[in-house]
């Protein structure tokens, strides 16, 4: 792959702030005081902060703003009504998605995010932004806070999700993906996004959005589970913390099927990435 857009100024500096150290090492919270002396009052001036923190400081794990573009015009497209993010981090991606799926006449964005501070983060750049009440964040695991919002009154009649989008710890998406399947949360019509699925890679999930139904039903009577055990054991991790860690096994819905497109993007580092663009055909 070649980067389409390789003259931006923005992206050449940005490729300067790679990361030196570790995410979680105080700089979202350094992030939040840069945001906060910059007084942002829309999702675009918020989004700017955020930006010009990773630019001239440290490396944020944001889908930043080329990926950004090519979400914000598929759901541009697609008008989904509610949106699901699994992995908000600092809220980058509430911000800039949840504004886009509100302009697009949507009803609600959804961003989950395990780690406590970084979803207090998230919180105060939707505050800001001007989306309360549009976007919530919730803060915890992924697979708990998934049943809970199938079972909640927005989709206890039934409904399914309009746009999920993956972008959370790597080895879950194939299992949250297929937990969302049996929950009812993915369903005909839905569409889903993943992120990172060429850098660092997620290769179970990519292999299964693009199988076969047939090839799912023959996986499935020969008794093999297609879920990562590396998200399990990641789940259980999170039970030791004082959570009871998810005992039963994931098998999906294999009669789902899925027409999944490829598409070319690139980290804010200009690291070639892809992105999976994913729909549920029934």
């Amino acid at each position: 792959m070649t980067d389409p857009s390789p003259n931006i100024p923005w992206y050449k500096a940005y490729t300067g702030s790679t990361p030196q150290g570790r995410l979680g090492d105080g700089r979202e919270q350094s992030l939040l005081t840069h945001v906060r002396n910059l007084s942002p009052t829309t999702p675009s001036s918020v989004a700017t902060a955020i930006d010009s923190f990773a630019f001239s400081n440290q490396y944020l794990m944001t889908i930043g703003p080329r990926k950004a573009t090519l979400l914000i015009s598929l759901i541009t497209s697609r008008k989904p009504k509610i949106m699901l993010e699994l992995g908000g981090y600092i809220g980058y991606s509430a911000v800039v998605l949840g504004a886009a799926v509100k302009a697009a006449g949507g009803e609600k964005y959804i961003s989950i995010e395990s780690n406590e501070v970084f979803a207090s983060i998230a919180r105060e750049m939707v505050s800001m932004a001007g989306l309360d009440g549009f976007v919530e964040v919730q803060v915890g695991r992924s697979d708990f806070l998934l049943r809970e919002l199938a079972a909640s009154a927005s989709f206890a009649s039934g409904g399914g999700l309009d746009f999920l989008f993956v972008d959370h710890y790597k080895p879950a998406y194939l299992h949250d993906l297929m937990l969302a399947e049996e929950i009812g949360l993915v369903r005909e019509g839905t569409w889903v996004v993943a992120d990172n699925v060429g850098h660092p890679g997620a290769p179970e999930y990519k292999a299964y959005v693009l199988c076969s139904v047939e090839e799912k039903r023959r996986k499935v009577q020969w008794g093999q589970r297609e879920a990562n055990p590396n998200a399990r054991n990641w789940y259980l991790r999170e039970g030791e913390r004082g959570v009871e860690a998810e005992e039963e096994s994931v098998v999906g819905r294999p009669e789902l099927e899925y027409d999944t497109e490829c598409l070319e993007a690139f980290e804010p580092d200009g690291t070639p990435d892809i992105i999976t663009l994913t729909k549920c055909l029934g």
